[in-house]
């Protein structure tokens, strides 16, 4: 969005005046938005966000007002001020804003602009020619971009660490604080002029809303432990089948008995394994946590023959993962001396049943054929467990020797 609104951005000025006006109106319309959602959705951050946005538009309409001596020295603290909030508050906790610690917050903006108004006023002079110097080897880079150095070396900065925090984590937020310090930069390489810069604060505010919304859908549908679509998604899907298909319900065998007795966070990291398996599962399936250690896999298009090898291929590859598990007595850092006598590693691994069933005359609905993939993966665990059971159909795949 941002790339288009770059190309676009130049001709906006030859829109008539009147249409002009009202997309004044879009980036009040998008701060207000950032703090509204950010309160709805409980992410505070994006509410301290909201303020550095309105900031940042409202001093941009008010900086290249000032005499042409002064520009360079504002800019600089200016840009200062947006590129090191906007990346520090995405480090920032969920804090409420009407506690003690948001309110700390909230505070600490407001001074820095009540510092920044002192120095402009006290220290004009000695800070002239330092926030308006020029590096030599930027110099081309700047004069391409209109930004001053040491805003631009501030912008960069930010993107580099707020772009590292994404790859680390890979949270959307991450994604809509980058997207918001990228626009706020090109905002402020437009020189205020409108309606360019208006229409990159309205991106700055896009993004934000919009990692918030993909935020909202992650939680309403994405399982958060085996990062697939969880059960919301699965019923919405169920209700869009038509035609031919096949469901598979799939279940890890004794997996209480496994939680019993290697912990839960060794359970954890089974249905983690488990749910990779099956988000990589071949022949165009798409895998759901269903609840608890049970998944459902959907096959549209595909009777139970044509889905058989692709389900057998992920049944065994889970047989196949080995999991190691970590001694209570190891030592999390590793020791100066390294003892001669090794200790053997504990492997453990898992197994899943799987039943599966296809629409047919009998079956005609996706619940009924649903509640028959289920009576098959009871018929799998019934014959002894890590196997494929096919409804109607005689079980069609022999034990593997453990």
């Amino acid at each position: 969005m941002l790339g288009v609104i770059t190309l676009i951005a130049p001709y906006a000025k030859q829109l008539p005046d009147t249409i002009q006006m009202q997309l004044g109106v879009f980036p009040y319309l998008a701060i207000l938005g950032t703090g509204v959602m950010g309160f709805v959705f409980r992410r505070y951050r994006f509410i301290y966000l909201a303020i550095i946005m309105g900031v940042a538009y409202w001093n941009l309409q008010l900086l290249y007002s000032e005499p042409p001596e002064n520009i360079a020295m504002y800019e600089a603290l200016f840009g200062l001020f947006f590129a090191i909030n906007i990346t520090l508050v995405n480090f920032l906790p969920e804090k409420r804003l009407f506690t003690l610690a948001g309110l700390g917050i909230f505070g600490a903006l407001v001074s820095q602009l009540v510092i920044g108004k002192w120095i402009l006023t006290s220290l004009q002079d000695q800070l002239q020619g330092i926030l308006s110097y020029e590096l030599d080897l930027l110099l081309g880079f700047v004069n391409t971009t209109g930004l001053n150095t040491f805003v631009l070396i501030s912008f960069l900065l930010g993107g580099v660490i707020l772009l590292g925090r994404f790859i680390q984590t890979r949270s959307v937020f991450e994604s809509g604080f980058l997207g918001a310090l990228t626009s706020v930069a090109f905002m402020m390489a437009s020189n205020g002029a409108q309606p360019e810069a208006g229409l990159f604060m309205l991106v700055t505010g896009l993004s934000a809303i919009g990692a918030l919304v993909q935020n909202s859908y992650f939680i309403a549908y994405i399982d958060e432990l085996t990062e697939l679509p969880g059960r919301r998604a699965l019923n919405e899907e169920l209700s869009r089948l038509r035609g031919q298909y096949s469901i598979a319900m799939l279940d890890v065998d004794h997996f209480k008995k496994f939680n019993d007795t290697y912990g839960h966070d060794l359970g954890d990291q089974v249905l983690r394994m488990v749910g990779s398996k099956l988000a990589n599962i071949s022949g165009g399936g798409k895998a759901y946590r269903y609840g608890g250690e049970e998944f459902c896999v959907i096959y549209a298009g595909k009777d139970m023959k044509a889905c058989f090898p692709y389900l057998s291929s992920v049944r065994q590859a889970i047989d196949e993962t080995r999991m190691i598990i970590r001694g209570k007595d190891r030592p999390k850092t590793k020791p100066d001396i390294t003892s001669k006598r090794k200790r053997p590693i504990q492997e453990v691994h898992v197994t899943i049943s799987i039943g599966i069933a296809e629409k047919c005359n009998e079956l005609y609905s996706p619940e009924e054929v649903i509640k028959a993939a289920d009576k098959a993966l009871y018929v799998a665990k019934e014959k002894g467990r890590n196997r494929i059971s096919q409804y109607g159909i005689k079980l069609s795949e022999q034990p593997i020797s453990i």
